[in-house]
């Protein structure tokens, strides 16, 4: 389910921003769910894998709450390391994103090391935010890679945001320049690319600028 697909406009968008707006005091759940329905959409052998790397991610996360062992964390990012190159070198079915979120989830145990103190403080969190960290839909399939307390912050403002119009219309002004750039300057471009790529050796100045062109292709 591409964002510039009609299942994602009209289905999956309106559903997503519905619940959204009527399970106040449970929207974290919500977009949990909402970003598995997301995930699973490309395949549920992908979920599969991501839910074998998330349990050793969180493993490895709460033996670190309770001590600041920097085995512990080495452990834990060369076993998600492992698990990344299995699929990368072993023929197997390479999943959806299966890059992105094995970094993310590396960067989720360095910062969780990092903000333990060497006189035991510990830092905490919670399972659910962990797992929408990891999922949320948004940035799953491109990134960016952002930091853990930065996401975390947001989800904690989620039940008190109120409706503004103002922001809705400037969320739906940015959705529809976005998909706009997506469907009339990217896919078209893509086909250049793609040409362009796929005959370097012997691609020529002309061959470039007609194909970068639509209009210039059948001339």
């Amino acid at each position: 389910m591409l964002f510039n697909s009609y299942r994602f406009i009209f289905l999956f968008l309106p559903v997503c921003l519905a619940g959204f707006w009527l399970l106040r005091g449970y929207r974290r759940q919500w977009l949990l769910a909402m970003s598995v329905w997301f995930f699973v959409s490309f395949g549920i052998r992908n979920l599969g894998v991501l839910a074998v790397s998330a349990l050793w991610t969180l493993l490895s996360a709460r033996l670190l709450e309770k001590r600041r062992d920097n085995r512990v964390l080495a452990a834990g990012i060369a076993g998600l390391l492992i698990f990344l190159a299995f699929y990368k070198y072993s023929g197997a079915m390479f999943p959806l994103a299966i890059s992105f979120y094995t970094f993310t989830q590396i960067s989720f145990l360095a910062d969780l090391y990092l903000a333990q103190s060497a006189e035991g403080t510990t830092s905490t969190f919670s399972t659910l935010d962990f797992l929408l960290y990891i999922l949320y839909f948004p940035k799953l399939l491109q990134g960016p890679i952002t930091r853990f307390d930065d996401m975390r912050s947001g989800f904690s403002q989620l039940d008190s945001i109120r409706w503004d119009s103002e922001r809705i219309l400037r969320g739906l002004m940015l959705f529809s320049f976005g998909l706009a750039k997506k469907v009339l300057l990217a896919d078209t471009l893509a086909k250049a690319a793609d040409f362009g790529y796929g005959n370097i050796t012997s691609l020529t100045r002309l061959d470039a600028v007609r194909f970068a062109v639509p209009e210039l292709q059948y001339q």
